[in-house]
């Protein structure tokens, strides 16, 4: 490997937890430089997805240094979003930072900053769907503007039911994100379809009228909590965001009535294979 190539590679390795691989990607450096040409690197991603997110500029980012470095990138750029800023980035709880070591999640916020240095994003912050003691040592560092947090009356994550102490620790991160004024955003509201579009399959025969209500009792749940300042809902029709809408727009006070509904629905969930299935964590 030529010293060309070696500095090519010391800075693409810059932000990156890993490269799949490194050697091949070597090998291909050196390939094009003999042949006097560059490589064509492509990132498929369609800017009108409702599966985009703040989290794909990490590899927008990575795109630009290749093109730094003379290759020819093919990207949705943020041109193609529309905007030459973004108010927040997030680094992804999972896949992300649940395969992270803290010090290589600190690395990466690293190099957000230099985003921010450069104007193109304004917040920095992290998701986490469990590893809570992650979660609560990244925001023990001070190193963050907000984080966005699984929040629900269902106690899960990804692909898991926390354990207890998790749901300690997750409390623990809203009690010191609070205390050092970071920005709070719940998610998992709907415990991940569990009280919403999937309810009506994991506890079949449940009351159909007491399943429409389900959504707006887990809404109202989280709402109680004051030091919650966003909640990031997925939605998959227009009827639920027109529904969501009208439950926000409406008193949002959690109720006597929502708490029983929630429990006896959750407690027939527990029970139920779908369920079951789910890790412990």
């Amino acid at each position: 490997m030529t010293e060309a190539i070696a500095q090519q590679i010391r800075s693409l390795r810059r932000g990156t937890v890993e490269i799949f691989t490194e050697a091949e990607l070597a090998q291909k450096l050196s390939a094009a430089a003999r042949a006097g040409r560059h490589l064509r690197i492509k990132l498929g991603l369609d800017p009108t997805s409702p599966d985009i997110h703040l989290g794909h500029t990490v590899v927008l980012r990575k795109m630009r240094q290749f093109q730094d470095l003379g290759h020819k990138a093919v990207e949705k750029s943020l041109k193609e979003l529309q905007t030459d800023y973004l108010d927040a980035i997030l680094i992804h709880g999972t896949p992300g930072i649940e395969q992270m070591s803290v010090s290589q999640a600190m690395k990466i916020r690293g190099e957000l900053v230099n985003l921010r240095k450069e104007r193109i994003v304004r917040f920095i912050g992290f998701s986490a769907h469990s590893y809570f003691d992650k979660a609560l040592a990244l925001i023990e560092s001070g190193g963050f503007d907000l984080c966005m947090l699984s929040y629900g009356y269902v106690p899960r994550g990804y692909n898991q039911i926390w354990t207890a102490r998790m749901t300690e620790l997750r409390n623990a991160c809203v009690a010191k994100a609070h205390e050092r004024q970071m920005g709070i955003v719940a998610m998992k509201v709907i415990g991940g379809g569990v009280l919403g579009a999937w309810s009506g399959y994991i506890v079949p025969g449940f009351d159909a009228k007491r399943l429409e209500q389900l959504p707006s009792a887990a809404i109202r749940y989280v709402l109680q909590d004051e030091r919650i300042h966003l909640l990031t809902i997925g939605m998959r029709l227009k009827q639920e965001v027109d529904a969501n809408i009208k439950i926000l727009a409406s008193d949002a006070t959690y109720t006597l009535d929502d708490r029983a509904l929630l429990t006896e629905f959750c407690a027939k969930a527990y029970d139920s294979d779908a369920i079951k299935k789910m890790k412990i964590d």
